[in-house]
């Protein structure tokens, strides 16, 4: 049939060229060559249709990464949609995006490939790589499973067309961008301060004299110098006779800024807080300033688990009196020397592990300040301040001794103190702390929804059943009418305490609803499906802070597959609602560690997040009328923050999240938006809990962008 049919074509194409002369017949020589080119033509096509890429990638040229630059491409996909595109550097991933824009030179070339968002930009944090040439891979990947990849060399110049005259050779990557950046930003525009508070500015004598320089410098004229000896005993006699209003302790090799003053007498204008604390960063031997910490507002567990919080910190001399002079118990070697080496009492038989404790170091006078500062925070009703602005400097110093144990008694010292019995560790950044309150036994109820994804419950419910050391728990999987024959018949033997089965429409918010409803557990755990628990002590970390007091949700750390951050914790934004706080903000290390402790945030995602049973049905759980799939989430926890409880988030309780697996584009999520700004339009401007020069990924930049002109 083929073969008439093409007979039939060849012959009207013939005639329509040749005419209906008698000598044009159809087996002449004219026709059979006709037919011949008919053939190989067609074999060819079918040759190259076989041969055809099932991805095309390409690079545009220069790979060439100056000031703010990024690399640009398309990729074109056969079969399927393109889901990632990564870029490798020296095997690590530098950035990885997804095509998001139409490409028209893509199109034009090859117009058999479907029409799909084919350009992508990706954008590796300024920083991240010294300037330099370097090999770079370029992997493309679709959701069926094919591959792709490009190699170029890559050229990395960030500021050979900035003016890199306050930049030096000995500084490099984010630090040296830094240097660009105060250049902008480090004068500040403060009003008037007339009637201000004196302060007293306690100096520790080092060697130099440079914090007295930097308080000679300040455009505030109300303040005294105390100075004092590198014991306890002197720095107690001068905080007996500070008489200024705030009183701040620091080196003699640390500096303020010359506004530094100004600005916390302007702010305790303004709030009349007991606590001031500003942005710091470290003074470089050469005389450049580095390292920014960019810090958070003030949260209790914030200042319990980093002791480096307590520099620069300015308090009321009343709260002083209130509380004491600085405390030398908690901080005596005998505690860890008995603890580690098995000594019975303190005795000179210690003497050949006296190396890891030297009272007279700067850093135990750090835990000393910061023993002062927590006992300052426990007073009734003190409420604390961040005044953001690089208003601190702090001497360039290598740790010279092995503090953290010490560290670990003051912080047990300050939780018996306030009664409670918790157990102190080291945490998993240098230089942090982990409590770990005693825990009761609730009933926890984990609750799955589900719909057709056999593959992804077994492996999360598995996980879940192998990898847990919490017993009391029960599983709830919410199935959203699955038909799928291998679901059902998973579902039927799937290890879940029960399976509630719910003929609607998909409405997320609904199914954890109808779940906590049904839910026996004090507790209740909403979980998604394609999460797998990673360590046994997942289920521990969530309740040891959902137990404290005034705790209303705690959420986990939550991976991709290839170990990158994908979420810890939401910093909400006026246009997107909420950004995951992931590896793009935390990749470059700016952050400080704030990434990897306890600490307040101001919503979690809905992918794991733990809260009372009683709690989420007194505030009438999610919102399945308005936000069945979007944002109920961060809607869930900013309504419980108006109510007055808070949010945290915990690094120990780590999952994987194969959110792509099951990830799809929402209809209405525009509608959800809309919902969002007009309900929490004040509070979504006013992010909190994540400092905004770390990063808002509202534009192209990915991770922190003190580069780009913030305040």
């Amino acid at each position: 049939m083929l073969r008439a049919w093409a007979q039939q074509r060849v012959e009207r194409v013939y005639h329509a060229w040749a005419g209906r002369r008698p000598h044009a017949r159809p087996n002449g020589w004219l026709f059979q060559s006709l037919s011949a080119t008919w053939r190989t033509s067609r074999s060819l096509y079918r040759r190259w249709q076989r041969s055809r890429q099932t991805l095309l990638l390409c690079l545009d040229e220069p790979a060439r990464l100056t000031g703010l630059g990024s690399l640009t491409g398309w990729v074109l996909s056969r079969e399927a949609e393109v889901v990632r595109v990564e870029a490798w550097v020296n095997g690590c991933c530098i950035a990885h995006t997804v095509p998001n824009h139409q490409r028209l030179d893509a199109k034009q070339a090859y117009p058999f490939y479907p029409a799909r968002q084919t350009g992508y930009r990706l954008c590796p944090t300024p920083g991240l790589l010294p300037d330099g040439i370097y090999s770079l891979r370029i992997v493309a990947r679709d959701s069926a499973g094919n591959t792709t990849e490009q190699t170029a060399r890559l050229h990395i110049d960030r500021f050979t067309l900035a003016d890199d005259s306050h930049a030096t050779p000995e500084l490099f990557g984010s630090d040296r961008e830094y240097q660009h950046w105060l250049k902008e930003h480090d004068q500040h525009t403060l009003a008037i301060c007339h009637e201000g508070p004196s302060f007293s500015i306690i100096v520790l004598r080092t060697p130099g004299n440079d914090a007295r320089q930097s308080i000679e410098r300040q455009t505030y004229p109300h303040w005294q110098v105390l100075e004092c000896d590198a014991t306890i005993e002197s720095m107690n006699e001068a905080l007996s006779r500070a008489t200024g209003d705030l009183i701040l302790l620091m080196t003699g090799q640390d500096q303020l800024h010359p506004q530094a003053l100004h600005a916390i007498a302007l702010a305790h204008q303004a709030h009349q807080a007991d606590l001031y604390y500003t942005d710091e960063d470290v003074l470089h031997p050469l005389g450049y300033r580095c390292q920014p910490f960019f810090k958070p507002a003030w949260s209790p567990e914030l200042f319990t688990t980093m002791p480096r919080l307590s520099r620069g910190v300015y308090f009321r001399r009343s709260l002083r009196l209130m509380t004491g002079l600085l405390d030398t118990k908690s901080l005596r070697p005998s505690n860890y020397l008995v603890r580690m080496h098995g000594y019975a009492e303190y005795s000179e038989t210690m003497a050949p592990h006296r190396m890891t404790f030297n009272p007279d170091s700067l850093t135990y006078h750090a835990l000393a300040r910061w023993d002062l500062m927590l006992r300052l925070l426990e007073q009734p009703g003190c409420k604390a301040s961040h005044v953001p602005g690089i208003f601190y400097h702090v001497a360039y110093d290598e740790p010279k001794d092995n503090t953290q144990h010490i560290g670990i008694d003051v912080l047990q010292h300050v939780l018996e103190r306030q009664g409670k019995r918790d157990r102190v560790e080291a945490g998993r950044y240098p230089g942090t702390y982990r409590c770990r309150p005693n825990l009761d036994t609730p009933l926890v109820t984990i609750l799955i929804p589900s719909k057709d994804q056999p593959r992804l419950l077994k492996r999360c419910i598995n996980s879940i059943r192998e990898r847990t050391d919490y017993a009391a728990y029960e599983i709830i999987v919410l199935d959203n009418g699955s038909v799928q024959p291998a679901t059902l018949r998973y579902l039927a033997h799937c290890g879940a305490d029960r399976v509630i089965t719910v003929q609607e429409a998909f409405n997320h918010s609904s199914l954890n609803n109808l779940g906590a409803e049904a839910a026996q557990g004090e507790y209740l755990v909403l979980l998604n499906d394609d999460t797998e628990v990673l360590h046994p002590g997942w289920l521990k970390a969530l309740l040891e802070q959902g137990q404290q007091p005034g705790i209303g949700a705690v959420g986990g750390w939550l991976l991709y597959p290839d170990g990158q951050t994908q979420h810890a914790g939401i910093m909400l934004d006026p246009n997107e609602i909420g950004f995951n706080i992931n590896s793009d903000m935390l990749s470059d290390g700016l952050d400080r560690g704030l990434g990897s402790v306890v600490r307040e945030v101001s919503a979690i995602t809905g992918a794991c997040l733990l809260v009372r049973r009683q709690l989420y049905l007194e505030s009438g759980g999610l919102d399945a009328e308005h936000l069945p799939t979007s944002f109920n989430d961060i809607d869930f926890c900013l309504k419980l923050r108006r109510q007055g409880w808070r949010i945290l988030h915990t690094p120990f309780a780590r999952l994987i999240h194969h959110e792509a697996a099951t990830r799809q584009v929402e209809q209405g999520k525009a509608e959800y938006r809309q919902i969002m700004i007009e309900r929490w339009g004040t509070e979504l401007h006013t992010e909190r809990f994540w400092n905004q020069h770390l990063g808002r990924c509202s534009d192209w930049s990915r991770g922190l962008v003190f580069r780009f002109g913030c305040r």
